[in-house]
Protein backbone atom coordinates (compact mmCIF):
# COMPACT_ATOMS: atom_id res chain seq x y z
CA UNK A 1 0.00 0.00 0.00
CA UNK A 2 1.89 3.14 -1.17
CA UNK A 3 1.72 5.95 1.07
CA UNK A 4 -1.09 8.38 -0.49
CA UNK A 5 -3.71 5.55 -0.52
CA UNK A 6 -2.84 4.69 3.24
CA UNK A 7 -3.65 8.52 4.03
CA UNK A 8 -6.85 8.66 2.05
CA UNK A 9 -7.87 5.49 3.57
CA UNK A 10 -7.03 6.66 7.29
CA UNK A 11 -8.89 9.86 6.61
CA UNK A 12 -11.90 8.51 5.65
CA UNK A 13 -11.92 5.54 8.39
CA UNK A 14 -11.48 8.41 10.77
CA UNK A 15 -14.69 10.02 9.48
CA UNK A 16 -16.99 6.94 8.52
CA UNK A 17 -20.83 8.43 7.54
CA UNK A 18 -19.20 11.66 6.76
CA UNK A 19 -19.44 12.26 2.77
CA UNK A 20 -15.65 14.10 2.21
CA UNK A 21 -14.92 16.62 -0.99
CA UNK A 22 -11.78 15.68 -2.28
CA UNK A 23 -10.31 19.31 -1.14
CA UNK A 24 -12.11 18.83 2.28
CA UNK A 25 -9.65 15.55 1.88
CA UNK A 26 -6.69 16.61 1.04
CA UNK A 27 -7.17 19.69 3.74
CA UNK A 28 -7.76 16.80 6.20
CA UNK A 29 -5.01 14.61 5.61
CA UNK A 30 -2.32 18.10 5.47
CA UNK A 31 -3.99 19.04 8.89
CA UNK A 32 -2.70 15.80 10.42
CA UNK A 33 0.24 14.80 8.15
CA UNK A 34 1.99 18.32 7.64
CA UNK A 35 1.90 18.22 3.77
CA UNK A 36 -1.19 17.17 0.98
CA UNK A 37 -1.07 17.92 -2.42
CA UNK A 38 -4.56 18.48 -4.41
CA UNK A 39 -3.26 17.21 -7.44
CA UNK A 40 -2.04 14.12 -6.07
CA UNK A 41 -4.92 13.11 -4.01
CA UNK A 42 -7.65 13.88 -7.13
CA UNK A 43 -5.44 11.23 -8.91
CA UNK A 44 -5.09 8.82 -6.44
CA UNK A 45 -8.61 9.12 -5.37
CA UNK A 46 -9.96 8.58 -9.11
CA UNK A 47 -7.53 5.54 -9.25
CA UNK A 48 -8.74 4.12 -5.96
CA UNK A 49 -12.24 4.96 -7.31
CA UNK A 50 -11.84 2.30 -10.45
CA UNK A 51 -10.08 -0.52 -7.74
CA UNK A 52 -13.74 -0.07 -5.92
CA UNK A 53 -11.86 0.94 -2.48
CA UNK A 54 -13.70 4.10 -2.45
CA UNK A 55 -17.11 5.47 -4.18
CA UNK A 56 -17.69 8.97 -5.83
CA UNK A 57 -20.63 10.59 -5.96
CA UNK A 58 -21.01 13.55 -7.90
CA UNK A 59 -22.39 16.34 -6.65
CA UNK A 60 -22.75 19.79 -8.61
CA UNK A 61 -18.87 20.72 -9.63
CA UNK A 62 -17.39 17.95 -7.02
CA UNK A 63 -17.33 14.69 -5.93
CA UNK A 64 -18.42 13.22 -2.53
CA UNK A 65 -16.28 10.48 -1.37
CA UNK A 66 -16.42 7.27 0.91
CA UNK A 67 -15.54 4.22 1.35
CA UNK A 68 -16.89 1.72 -0.28
CA UNK A 69 -18.20 -1.09 2.26
CA UNK A 70 -19.88 -3.13 -0.40
CA UNK A 71 -16.51 -4.28 -2.24
CA UNK A 72 -15.49 -7.97 -1.07
CA UNK A 73 -11.32 -6.57 -0.25
CA UNK A 74 -12.66 -3.96 1.80
CA UNK A 75 -11.87 -5.23 5.46
CA UNK A 76 -8.63 -6.74 4.23
CA UNK A 77 -7.57 -3.36 2.96
CA UNK A 78 -8.57 -1.68 5.89
CA UNK A 79 -6.74 -4.13 7.97
CA UNK A 80 -3.77 -3.71 6.28
CA UNK A 81 -4.53 0.04 6.95
CA UNK A 82 -4.12 -0.24 10.12
CA UNK A 83 -1.33 -2.52 10.70
CA UNK A 84 0.80 -0.25 9.04
CA UNK A 85 -1.18 2.63 10.62
CA UNK A 86 0.50 0.81 13.82
CA UNK A 87 3.75 0.45 12.82
CA UNK A 88 3.64 3.93 12.01
CA UNK A 89 2.35 5.25 15.38
CA UNK A 90 4.01 2.38 17.98
CA UNK A 91 7.62 3.50 16.21
CA UNK A 92 6.97 6.96 16.96
CA UNK A 93 5.24 6.91 20.41
CA UNK A 94 7.36 3.82 22.43
CA UNK A 95 5.28 4.38 25.88
CA UNK A 96 2.17 3.68 23.56
CA UNK A 97 4.15 0.49 22.37
CA UNK A 98 4.42 -0.83 25.97
CA UNK A 99 0.78 -0.60 26.85
CA UNK A 100 -0.64 -2.12 23.62
CA UNK A 101 2.01 -4.74 24.22
CA UNK A 102 0.90 -5.61 27.55
CA UNK A 103 -2.84 -5.97 26.09
CA UNK A 104 -2.05 -7.96 22.96
CA UNK A 105 -0.91 -10.67 26.03
CA UNK A 106 -4.06 -10.23 27.80
CA UNK A 107 -6.20 -11.01 24.31
CA UNK A 108 -4.16 -13.89 23.36
CA UNK A 109 -5.15 -15.88 26.75
CA UNK A 110 -9.09 -14.81 26.18
CA UNK A 111 -10.31 -16.31 22.62
CA UNK A 112 -13.93 -14.80 23.37
CA UNK A 113 -12.09 -11.76 22.39
CA UNK A 114 -13.21 -9.99 19.01
CA UNK A 115 -11.07 -6.95 18.33
CA UNK A 116 -9.39 -4.40 20.72
CA UNK A 117 -9.17 -0.50 19.94
CA UNK A 118 -7.08 1.98 21.44
CA UNK A 119 -8.87 5.18 21.48
CA UNK A 120 -7.38 8.73 20.39
CA UNK A 121 -4.30 6.93 21.45
CA UNK A 122 -2.06 9.71 20.42
CA UNK A 123 -3.38 12.99 22.64
CA UNK A 124 -4.57 10.64 25.14
CA UNK A 125 -0.68 9.34 25.69
CA UNK A 126 0.06 12.82 26.05
CA UNK A 127 -2.02 12.67 29.79
CA UNK A 128 -0.73 9.60 30.14
CA UNK A 129 -4.37 7.70 29.65
CA UNK A 130 -5.33 4.81 27.65
CA UNK A 131 -8.99 4.06 26.24
CA UNK A 132 -9.85 1.04 25.17
CA UNK A 133 -12.90 -0.32 23.15
CA UNK A 134 -13.15 -4.24 24.01
CA UNK A 135 -15.73 -5.94 21.66
CA UNK A 136 -16.53 -9.58 22.72
CA UNK A 137 -17.54 -12.32 20.25
CA UNK A 138 -21.47 -13.32 19.73
CA UNK A 139 -22.49 -16.72 20.88
CA UNK A 140 -20.20 -17.29 23.49
CA UNK A 141 -22.26 -18.97 26.43
CA UNK A 142 -23.51 -15.90 28.99
CA UNK A 143 -20.98 -17.42 31.73
CA UNK A 144 -18.14 -17.46 29.47
CA UNK A 145 -18.74 -13.72 28.17
CA UNK A 146 -19.39 -12.51 31.66
CA UNK A 147 -15.80 -14.13 32.49
CA UNK A 148 -14.69 -12.36 30.02
CA UNK A 149 -15.60 -8.59 31.02
CA UNK A 150 -14.15 -9.37 34.81
CA UNK A 151 -11.29 -11.06 33.27
CA UNK A 152 -10.64 -7.76 31.34
CA UNK A 153 -11.62 -5.30 34.31
CA UNK A 154 -8.82 -7.43 36.41
CA UNK A 155 -6.40 -7.24 34.08
CA UNK A 156 -6.70 -3.81 32.94
CA UNK A 157 -6.43 -2.40 37.33
CA UNK A 158 -2.96 -4.85 37.17
CA UNK A 159 -1.58 -3.08 34.62
CA UNK A 160 -3.00 -0.05 36.16
CA UNK A 161 -1.13 -1.03 39.23
CA UNK A 162 2.29 1.19 39.75
CA UNK A 163 1.79 1.97 36.19
CA UNK A 164 0.38 5.18 36.61
CA UNK A 165 -1.51 5.15 33.65
CA UNK A 166 -4.99 5.55 33.82
CA UNK A 167 -7.11 3.02 31.72
CA UNK A 168 -10.50 2.76 31.11
CA UNK A 169 -11.88 -0.09 28.86
CA UNK A 170 -15.56 0.17 27.74
CA UNK A 171 -16.56 -4.03 27.12
CA UNK A 172 -19.16 -4.76 24.52
CA UNK A 173 -20.71 -8.06 22.31
CA UNK A 174 -20.19 -7.44 18.81
CA UNK A 175 -24.13 -7.18 18.59
CA UNK A 176 -24.08 -4.07 21.03
CA UNK A 177 -21.89 -1.83 18.96
CA UNK A 178 -24.25 -1.85 15.61
CA UNK A 179 -27.25 -0.28 17.15
CA UNK A 180 -25.11 2.43 19.47
CA UNK A 181 -23.44 3.45 16.28
CA UNK A 182 -26.71 3.94 13.83
CA UNK A 183 -28.93 5.77 16.29
CA UNK A 184 -29.77 9.39 16.22
CA UNK A 185 -29.07 10.00 19.67
CA UNK A 186 -25.30 10.90 20.76
CA UNK A 187 -23.64 7.55 22.16
CA UNK A 188 -20.36 7.13 23.05
CA UNK A 189 -19.58 4.19 20.42
CA UNK A 190 -19.77 7.02 17.94
CA UNK A 191 -17.25 8.62 19.31
CA UNK A 192 -15.10 5.78 19.69
CA UNK A 193 -14.39 4.45 16.13
CA UNK A 194 -13.02 7.54 14.63
CA UNK A 195 -9.79 8.16 15.62
CA UNK A 196 -8.63 4.72 17.03
CA UNK A 197 -6.10 2.34 16.54
CA UNK A 198 -7.74 -1.05 16.21
CA UNK A 199 -4.64 -3.15 17.35
CA UNK A 200 -6.22 -6.71 18.14
CA UNK A 201 -8.18 -8.33 15.70
CA UNK A 202 -8.78 -5.39 12.90
CA UNK A 203 -10.67 -7.67 10.47
CA UNK A 204 -13.15 -8.94 13.08
CA UNK A 205 -13.65 -4.75 13.86
CA UNK A 206 -13.81 -4.11 9.99
CA UNK A 207 -15.97 -6.93 9.78
CA UNK A 208 -18.71 -5.87 11.87
CA UNK A 209 -18.67 -2.44 10.65
CA UNK A 210 -19.04 -3.73 7.28
CA UNK A 211 -21.64 -6.09 8.18
CA UNK A 212 -24.06 -3.23 9.40
CA UNK A 213 -23.57 -0.93 6.83
CA UNK A 214 -24.82 -3.87 4.31
CA UNK A 215 -27.44 -4.54 6.78
CA UNK A 216 -28.83 -0.39 6.11
CA UNK A 217 -27.63 0.87 9.36
CA UNK A 218 -26.34 4.37 9.27
CA UNK A 219 -22.83 4.19 10.95
CA UNK A 220 -21.19 7.60 11.67
CA UNK A 221 -18.61 8.71 13.51
CA UNK A 222 -18.11 11.60 15.89
CA UNK A 223 -14.97 13.39 16.65
CA UNK A 224 -16.51 15.55 19.65
CA UNK A 225 -16.13 14.11 22.90
CA UNK A 226 -18.53 14.22 24.73
CA UNK A 227 -17.97 15.26 28.55
CA UNK A 228 -20.94 14.92 31.03
CA UNK A 229 -20.14 17.66 33.55
CA UNK A 230 -20.07 20.18 30.20
CA UNK A 231 -23.54 18.93 29.00
CA UNK A 232 -25.75 22.83 29.41
CA UNK A 233 -29.01 22.62 31.26
CA UNK A 234 -31.09 23.29 28.07
CA UNK A 235 -29.59 19.96 26.68
CA UNK A 236 -29.83 18.44 29.82
CA UNK A 237 -33.19 19.40 30.64
CA UNK A 238 -34.79 18.29 27.35
CA UNK A 239 -32.81 14.70 27.56
CA UNK A 240 -34.37 14.42 30.95
CA UNK A 241 -37.68 15.23 29.60
CA UNK A 242 -37.31 13.56 26.73
CA UNK A 243 -37.31 10.31 28.59
CA UNK A 244 -39.66 10.93 30.97
CA UNK A 245 -38.35 13.17 33.56
CA UNK A 246 -39.57 16.72 33.70
CA UNK A 247 -38.36 19.16 36.51
CA UNK A 248 -40.55 21.84 37.75
CA UNK A 249 -39.57 25.13 36.83
CA UNK A 250 -36.97 23.64 34.50
CA UNK A 251 -36.90 24.99 31.24
CA UNK A 252 -37.75 22.79 28.13
CA UNK A 253 -36.30 23.29 24.56
CA UNK A 254 -35.53 20.83 21.59
CA UNK A 255 -31.58 20.14 21.53
CA UNK A 256 -29.35 17.54 20.73
CA UNK A 257 -30.99 13.71 22.05
CA UNK A 258 -28.10 12.46 24.29
CA UNK A 259 -28.29 8.08 24.68
CA UNK A 260 -29.84 7.66 28.22
CA UNK A 261 -26.36 6.71 29.34
CA UNK A 262 -24.98 10.11 28.43
CA UNK A 263 -27.88 11.43 30.61
CA UNK A 264 -27.45 9.51 33.73
CA UNK A 265 -24.16 10.42 33.62
CA UNK A 266 -24.73 14.23 33.23
CA UNK A 267 -27.30 14.00 35.76
CA UNK A 268 -24.53 11.87 37.97
CA UNK A 269 -21.96 14.61 37.18
CA UNK A 270 -24.19 17.58 38.83
CA UNK A 271 -23.54 16.05 42.34
CA UNK A 272 -26.74 17.24 43.45
CA UNK A 273 -29.11 14.87 45.38
CA UNK A 274 -32.25 15.61 43.76
CA UNK A 275 -30.35 14.96 39.99
CA UNK A 276 -29.11 11.86 41.55
CA UNK A 277 -32.07 10.68 43.15
CA UNK A 278 -34.22 11.31 39.32
CA UNK A 279 -31.80 8.66 38.07
CA UNK A 280 -33.99 5.75 39.07
CA UNK A 281 -36.94 7.15 38.04
CA UNK A 282 -35.37 7.46 34.40
CA UNK A 283 -33.94 4.00 34.25
CA UNK A 284 -37.53 2.89 35.52
CA UNK A 285 -38.76 3.17 31.78
CA UNK A 286 -35.47 2.50 30.13
CA UNK A 287 -32.87 -0.33 29.98
CA UNK A 288 -29.29 0.87 29.81
CA UNK A 289 -26.27 -0.73 28.90
CA UNK A 290 -24.88 -0.79 32.30
CA UNK A 291 -21.20 -1.83 31.22
CA UNK A 292 -21.21 1.40 29.55
CA UNK A 293 -22.47 3.26 32.70
CA UNK A 294 -19.88 1.70 34.56
CA UNK A 295 -17.47 3.21 31.68
CA UNK A 296 -19.00 6.44 32.15
CA UNK A 297 -18.51 6.57 35.61
CA UNK A 298 -15.07 5.16 35.86
CA UNK A 299 -13.89 7.65 32.91
CA UNK A 300 -15.27 10.57 34.09
CA UNK A 301 -14.30 10.29 37.70
CA UNK A 302 -18.06 9.39 39.00
CA UNK A 303 -17.68 6.10 40.88
CA UNK A 304 -18.87 7.19 44.29
CA UNK A 305 -22.21 8.77 42.71
CA UNK A 306 -22.76 5.94 40.63
CA UNK A 307 -21.90 3.72 43.61
CA UNK A 308 -25.29 5.54 45.47
CA UNK A 309 -27.45 5.03 42.33
CA UNK A 310 -26.62 1.74 41.86
CA UNK A 311 -27.66 0.90 45.60
CA UNK A 312 -31.31 2.70 45.24
CA UNK A 313 -31.39 0.63 41.78
CA UNK A 314 -31.07 -2.95 43.35
CA UNK A 315 -33.88 -1.53 45.83
CA UNK A 316 -36.48 0.11 43.90
CA UNK A 317 -36.13 -1.69 40.27
CA UNK A 318 -36.15 -5.20 40.31
CA UNK A 319 -36.10 -5.60 37.01
CA UNK A 320 -32.29 -4.02 37.18
CA UNK A 321 -31.72 -5.78 40.18
CA UNK A 322 -28.84 -8.07 38.97
CA UNK A 323 -27.33 -5.57 36.66
CA UNK A 324 -26.94 -3.46 39.93
CA UNK A 325 -25.79 -5.91 42.18
CA UNK A 326 -23.15 -7.50 39.82
CA UNK A 327 -21.41 -3.78 39.68
CA UNK A 328 -21.72 -2.74 42.61
CA UNK A 329 -19.83 -5.93 43.79
CA UNK A 330 -17.06 -4.75 41.51
CA UNK A 331 -17.43 -1.68 42.90
CA UNK A 332 -16.61 -2.46 46.37
CA UNK A 333 -13.83 -4.66 45.01
CA UNK A 334 -12.35 -1.24 43.95
CA UNK A 335 -12.88 -0.05 47.27
CA UNK A 336 -15.27 2.61 46.11
CA UNK A 337 -18.10 4.31 48.76
CA UNK A 338 -21.19 5.69 47.75
CA UNK A 339 -21.21 9.54 47.82
CA UNK A 340 -24.17 9.96 48.99
CA UNK A 341 -27.34 7.79 50.73
CA UNK A 342 -30.25 7.97 48.50
CA UNK A 343 -33.84 8.00 49.75
CA UNK A 344 -35.42 4.98 48.14
CA UNK A 345 -38.91 5.37 49.33
CA UNK A 346 -39.31 8.66 47.87
CA UNK A 347 -37.71 7.50 44.80
CA UNK A 348 -40.39 4.61 44.64
CA UNK A 349 -42.94 7.34 45.37
CA UNK A 350 -41.69 9.40 42.42
CA UNK A 351 -41.46 6.59 39.72
CA UNK A 352 -45.21 5.45 40.74
CA UNK A 353 -46.00 9.18 40.33
CA UNK A 354 -44.72 9.60 37.11
CA UNK A 355 -46.12 5.92 36.05
CA UNK A 356 -49.65 6.87 37.15
CA UNK A 357 -49.23 10.52 35.22
CA UNK A 358 -47.74 9.35 32.12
Amino acid sequence: MDETTFKILETLSENIGHEMSIKQLTEEIQRVHGSAHYANIYDKVQQMSKDKMISLDKAGNTYRISLNFYDYWIVDILTQMEIIKKQKMLGAYPRILQLLSNVENIAAAMPSISSISAIRPIKYEAVNRLELLVLIRDGIPSDAEEASRISVDYSVRLMQHGGGTKIDSLVLRESEIGPMLSTKEKTPAKEMIGDKLVFVGAQNFWRIIKDAIEEGLWVRAESQETIPSKTNDLVLGHNMARLGYKEMGRTVKPGEDYCVEFVVAAMMARGQARLVEAVPVILSNWKPNYNVLFFLAKKFRLLEMFMAVLEAVSIVLPQHKRNALDLIRVLKDMQIEPAMTLNANSIGEKIRLYRQTG
